[in-house]
């Protein structure tokens, strides 16, 4: 189960890096 939070936690910083990026770049 912890593995299984960690995975989300870093697939949502992922996601929320790459949107900021994205409007960084813009």
């Amino acid at each position: 189960m912890q593995a299984n939070g960690t995975v989300s936690i870093d697939l949502l910083l992922s996601v929320v890096n790459g949107q900021r990026n994205r409007c960084c770049n813009s």
